[in-house]
């Protein structure tokens, strides 16, 4: 399953795509088109999605000269159980380790299962509570992952 890096330049029309990905998850932690766009400009900001016969997943990361962070994950409801998530996660792994990175961060609900078993399986580990991350009493996990030399 091929993941793509974004540019917006050969990839405008689907950037309201990647958004609606969004939106559609998680309407009370929307990102909106603004934000994306935003965080896209920033210097050290790269999309990676992958798609079928349209776009469905994609992974947003950002880094400095240690460390990376998984800044967002959307996959479309009807695509997931595909593998995608994990694609898209191991490319941004890749992605962040040519960089020279040497550690990846990444905040997620603990009430998500899914995100969570796909973290663990990529060796992520618990870091800390982020308490009211997502709004008052919406605590966050934040979840390392350390590169072996």
């Amino acid at each position: 399953m091929a993941v793509e890096l974004f540019c917006p330049s050969k990839h405008s029309n689907l950037f309201k795509a990647l958004a609606s990905i969004e939106y559609s998850i998680c309407h009370e932690y929307d990102m909106n088109l603004c934000v994306l766009y935003q965080e896209l400009m920033k210097r050290n900001t790269k999309l990676l999605f992958t798609r079928t016969s349209e776009v469905a997943g994609y992974i947003l990361v950002s880094w400095n000269s240690v460390c990376g962070c998984v800044t967002q994950v959307a996959v479309c409801e009807n695509q997931r159980g595909r593998g995608l998530g994990g694609a898209l996660l191991a490319a941004a792994l890749q992605f962040l380790k040519e960089r020279k990175v040497q550690c990846v961060s990444l905040h997620v609900d603990p009430k998500r299962i899914a995100p969570m078993s796909l973290y663990k399986k990529f060796k992520f580990v618990f870091d800390a509570v982020v308490s009211d991350y997502y709004g008052k009493g919406q605590d966050a996990h934040r979840l390392t992952f350390e590169f072996e030399d």
